[in-house]
């Protein structure tokens, strides 16, 4: 396993090394002692599954407000994403930064996001299944999302998305 920083305070890519023969490979997703050497919190609650039935589908970028922030561990199981990052700690260096980096079934990355970060990604393939460790509980009440389609963040995705929620396309990003 090897973690290595983003250009967000706190974010971090970690790359799994898969031990591989004829019947296929084996893989760490997680390391309590390597998490520890970043002091990455580790004390997930709830994990997820997210399956995209198509390519092109937008989600996000998703956050949570207090007291229900949470940090996430997302990694694709199956298919490909471009996943991104925006840090919206207002007392940041990072503030307003965005981050983007291709997470796949094939190349074995993960991302740690903080809290105070928003997530979201773009699907690049049909079935494609995200899993998200996550080290608080869902709450409908601070669900909050910060529009891909604000000005400020001139995104260029690598896909046009065309299958997106109503909520991911409303532009009220009041952090």
């Amino acid at each position: 396993m090897k973690i290595s920083k983003l250009n967000i305070f706190g974010c971090y890519k970690i790359l799994f090394k898969p031990n591989k023969d004829k019947r296929g490979y084996f893989t760490r997703t997680y390391c309590r002692k390597e998490f520890k050497k970043f002091k990455i919190n580790d004390r997930w609650v709830q994990n997820n599954l997210s399956l995209n039935k198509n390519k092109n589908t937008l989600r996000g970028l998703h956050f949570q407000t207090r007291p229900f922030e949470e940090d996430k561990l997302v990694r694709c199981v199956k298919g490909s994403v471009t996943d991104y990052i925006l840090d919206l700690r207002k007392k940041s260096k990072t503030y307003m930064k965005l981050v983007k980096i291709k997470l796949s079934d094939k190349n074995f990355l993960s991302v740690y996001v903080p809290r105070g970060c928003a997530h979201g990604y773009i699907t690049l393939e049909n079935n494609t299944i995200l899993s998200y460790s996550v080290t608080n509980y869902y709450s409908k009440k601070n669900e909050r999302t910060f529009s891909f389609f604000d000005k400020k963040l001139k995104v260029k995705f690598p896909i046009k998305p065309k299958f997106i929620s109503k909520k991911d396309l409303k532009i009220n990003n009041k952090v």
